[in-house]
């Protein structure tokens, strides 16, 4: 092969394609053995100036993940029914799980045989699903429906990334209806059976519409571990004129307490933060106490004094707590 190998055509720089693609585009076989060439997939390759950048990014892999499904595309089996199933569909409706390793999920309608290639987890199913279509790295990927997915995932998730995954699900899209209803998801649930079912209902009783994102989940987790997730989530507070002031994580009306956790935007973008301080401000002033929260306070090392912080905070003492779903709150969250 020369020094300078052959330009790849516009439309194959911008994706993972299949050999079959990229000989029909009339590349060689020298020219697709090339060495600026990725092999994701055994038929597959991408150009390695198009990498993920994964090691930048907070969450690298989730975003891996996210690739390999992108570069899983040309292989996906879509005019059979082939849709991205259980945890790599729960991402690409946005759940912000945590995984431990990358494992690209696909389910296709029997009688079809599972996919069988290297990196991918294939399943098939006897009832084939409508897809839902989901654009990430600027490419359409299939999948299944939001509440399938979860259901999908139950056996590999633990039960606290069941819940992060079901408030996700249930909560408003852009103040909006949610991707389903909790009522419906509970439904799903009760008719469904199979391996972590059991625990994913426990999980259902645990999610709360209005937890916006992993780290609110977590907050209203650890105050179900004391038998206290009873704070208004997303509370509207308006001054004694009327005059809105904004909305907040958590709130006691009662007690004139507000929890808030204080995101990365607040590093990140100056003008957010102090919008956020004036609103605060205005707060306290209405005779709320705030307790700001970080993401510090919730690392694994730390849950446990942050819900006992937060129980201080709120003035009350920890309550029991039903023994099917304590086991679940407390078990191990990997």
């Amino acid at each position: 092969m020369s020094r300078h190998p052959q330009p790849l055509p516009p439309r194959l720089r911008l994706a993972p394609f299949s050999v079959r693609e990229g000989r029909a585009a009339g590349l060689t076989d020298d020219r697709l053995r090339g060495r600026d060439l990725l092999r994701p997939y055994r038929g597959v390759r991408a150009a390695a100036d198009r990498a993920d950048g994964a090691g930048s990014s907070p969450d690298p892999l989730r975003l891996r993940l996210l690739h390999s499904a992108v570069a899983y595309l040309p292989l996906l089996r879509a005019e059979r029914g082939e849709l991205f199933s259980g945890t790599t569909a729960l991402l690409l409706h946005g759940a912000p799980i945590r995984l431990t390793r990358v494992e690209v999920h696909v389910v296709i309608p029997r009688p079809h045989g599972p996919a069988r290639t290297a990196g991918v987890h294939g399943h098939s199913t006897a009832v084939p699903f409508a897809p839902h279509v989901i654009r990430a790295s600027g490419r359409l990927l299939p999948c299944v429906p939001p509440g399938i997915a979860l259901i999908q995932a139950a056996p590999l998730l633990a039960f606290r990334e069941l819940v992060v995954a079901a408030d996700h699900l249930i909560a408003p899209v852009r103040g909006g209806s949610p991707l389903i209803a909790h009522a419906e998801l509970i439904a799903l649930a009760a008719r469904s059976r199979g391996a972590g079912i059991q625990k994913l209902r426990m999980a259902l009783q645990a999610a709360r519409a209005g937890a916006e994102s992993r780290m609110e989940t977590l907050m209203h987790l650890e105050l179900a571990k004391l038998g206290n997730d009873t704070l208004e989530l997303q509370a509207v507070i308006r001054d004694r004129r009327g005059r809105f002031i904004g909305r907040f994580d958590a709130a006691d009306r009662e007690r004139r307490r507000i929890v808030e956790y204080d995101g990365e935007q607040h590093r990140t973008d100056r003008r957010q933060y102090l919008r956020d301080e004036r609103r605060l401000d205005q707060v306290r002033e209405e005779g709320f106490a705030v307790l700001r929260l970080h993401r510090e306070d919730f690392f694994d090392a730390q849950l446990s004094s942050t819900g006992a912080r937060m129980l201080a905070f709120l003035g009350r003492d920890p309550r029991p707590v039903p023994r099917g779903l304590a086991r679940y709150l407390h078990a191990p969250t990997h």
